[in-house]
């Protein structure tokens, strides 16, 4: 039975050297899953998600013959972390999460109805890797981290996540629901697209 978790250092495990003058770490996670995946969580670590019968070393030798595509990955996230600044504090956690609890149930009402959905719970998190979800229960949360942003991004994630209450999957239909209700959801995308989600500080 093979462990839900490993953590690696990728340099010293028999791995091709890697193009980056930083450390690199990779975790690799095993499920149920048919195929290897690659998530480049930071300018520092990557996740490798994998089949769970797949042994270390097809993995480190697939993830190695991609190495030059995650570290310039991992380069265009440091210059992002870099402009980005320094990480939140908690109190401005706190400060973001009860300022968009105002904000985000007003621009809920407005757009439920007009799409004509019922999100059974809306959550507002401080989440470090997105800015909204949606779930099969039909309840959203919203990073706390959107009031960062202008009107129309925030906007886009909460119409994006009511639009999964409809379509709840990212193929054509669901794209032309949000097209329809937020046509300008393709510059609000690339703007969160680009930027970080913040750290807090430990």
């Amino acid at each position: 039975m093979l462990p839900a978790l490993y953590a690696y250092w990728l340099q010293g495990i028999g791995a091709s050297p890697w193009p980056l003058c930083y450390s690199q770490s990779m975790e690799i996670i095993y499920s149920d899953r048919k195929t290897l995946a690659i998530e480049v969580k930071s300018s520092t670590k990557v996740v490798v998600r994998a089949p769970g019968h797949m042994s270390e070393a097809r993995i480190m030798q697939w993830t190695d013959s991609r190495r030059e595509w995650i570290a310039r990955a991992q380069e265009k996230l440091a210059v992002k972390e870099e402009l980005a600044g320094p990480p939140l504090t908690i109190s401005d956690v706190a400060r973001l999460k009860a300022d968009a609890r105002v904000d985000f149930a007003t621009r809920i009402s407005y757009w439920k109805d007009i799409i004509g959905v019922h999100p059974v719970h809306v959550t507002i998190r401080n989440q470090s890797s997105r800015w909204g979800s949606c779930s099969a229960r039909k309840t959203i949360s919203l990073n706390c981290q959107l009031m960062r942003f202008d009107e129309r991004e925030r906007d886009y994630v909460i119409v994006h996540e009511l639009c999964h209450l409809k379509e709840f999957n990212h193929g054509r239909r669901f794209r032309a629901l949000v097209k329809q209700y937020f046509p300008e959801y393709l510059l609000a995308r690339k703007t969160l697209s680009e930027a970080l989600i913040l750290k807090v500080e430990e």
